[in-house]
């Protein structure tokens, strides 16, 4: 896992978030897709996949860490 840290807000305490690379390769027009949202949203390409997999299995969670 990586820690990433957030931007903060002026005076602010620095938080950090564990993240964990995900390498993985997917189709031409899947990546098309997701360019074209993040461009649209002013999205990162990070928050159009957590957005998409929390809107399809967010329900699954078995914990509550949010």
């Amino acid at each position: 896992m990586t820690a990433v840290e957030n931007k903060p807000a002026r005076h602010t305490r620095r938080t950090r978030e564990l993240v964990v690379q995900l390498n993985t390769r997917v189709s031409l027009e899947s990546r098309d897709l997701i360019d074209e949202i993040a461009s649209r949203e002013g999205l990162s390409i990070r928050s159009v996949v957590e957005q998409a997999i929390e809107a399809q299995w967010g329900h699954l969670r078995t914990n509550s860490d949010d």
